[in-house]
């Protein structure tokens, strides 16, 4: 980026700035969340669902409550980051907001985003203060994934901004996009099925010169879980798909053979305790880690998990 996005004039923006929004959101298996995120964001211009072959009556929901939604349905689950292309492809408005089923977005929230995104023209992605279903605060923000390598787990000691702050990361669990910033930094990249997708869009973001911009007055809450399916099968590949999307981000941003390195290290890791997991009788915690070790193999084997993308490596930067 060559310099801040343009600005329309204060007389030309309409009155209203849900007008200038469209929501979508990206499901699967959500009938139990998802009227409570259609009803927080029932003043966008226009609303997309991307369905990821949904087995419950997670559309017919959506049907019921939105018969005017622009609806995807997918026959097969294509990850987050894919299914996000889809629905944001279709958006026509100056800014998409981006939101996960299990989210709902607080009455004053986008106004507060598109005000700040008219304050501050160089900002791309802007990201809500969330609170979780306790009523604390989720840290939304952070640095970006490769730079937090020494960071402590425990965070609860931090300041909470209480202003608009610049970062290296926002959650995708709610995001506004603008759109304009987002067409030049480009879609999902489609070789991440599920996990990392967000740190990764963030990063680029940075890398085309926006800035990322954390809005503490406007709120939102998050279940976090609240969507997909649950059972073994879902449990293996969750922890399946993180460990291969961990280290194909580690590539992207760190090289190939630190990639290598962290794979080989987290299967080290993995197996150890996997083997303490068997003599206590942890079975859940044994698939888990068995899910693990095969990611990180499947990686170094050049395995791609995108089922929409062959490429098992990022293009060399």
């Amino acid at each position: 980026m060559t310099g801040p996005l343009p600005l329309n004039s204060e007389l030309s923006r309409p009155a209203d700035p849900w007008s200038r929004v469209s929501a979508v959101i990206v499901t699967r298996d959500s009938a139990a969340v998802i009227g409570a995120c259609l009803d927080s964001v029932s003043a966008a211009a226009r609303l997309v669902v991307v369905d990821n072959a949904s087995r419950d009556d997670t559309l017919a929901v959506v049907g019921r409550l939105r018969s005017d939604a622009d609806i995807i349905r997918n026959d097969k689950g294509l990850g987050f980051g894919n299914a996000s292309n889809q629905g944001l492809a279709r958006v026509a408005t100056e800014f998409a907001l981006h939101l996960n089923p299990d989210a709902t977005i607080h009455p004053g929230a986008v106004e507060a985003m598109v005000a700040a995104a008219d304050r501050y023209p160089e900002a791309g992605l802007f990201g809500p203060q969330i609170r979780n279903p306790s009523g604390n605060i989720f840290k939304g923000y952070n640095f970006a994934r490769h730079r937090r390598h020494g960071m402590t787990r425990d965070r609860r000691q931090e300041t909470t901004p209480d202003g608009h702050c610049c970062t290296w990361f926002l959650t995708g669990a709610v995001w506004l996009h603008r759109m304009a910033a987002l067409r030049d930094v480009g879609p999902f990249d489609p070789a991440f099925f599920l996990f990392f997708e967000d740190d990764d869009i963030c990063t680029r973001y940075i890398d085309k010169g926006y800035r990322l911009l954390y809005v503490p007055e406007a709120t939102a809450s998050h279940i976090g879980g609240g969507s997909g399916r649950a059972g073994w099968k879902a449990l293996w590949e969750r922890n399946y798909y993180f460990e291969w999307s961990q280290a194909y981000y580690e590539a992207k941003y760190n090289g190939r053979a630190a990639a290598a390195r962290l794979a080989r290290e987290q299967i080290r890791l993995s197996g150890g305790r996997l083997w303490q997991s068997i003599r206590r009788g942890e079975f859940e915690r044994a698939l888990r880690l068995t899910a693990r070790i095969a990611g990180g193999l499947a990686y170094l084997s050049r395995i791609p998990t995108s089922k929409t993308a062959r490429r098992a490596r990022p293009e060399r930067r």
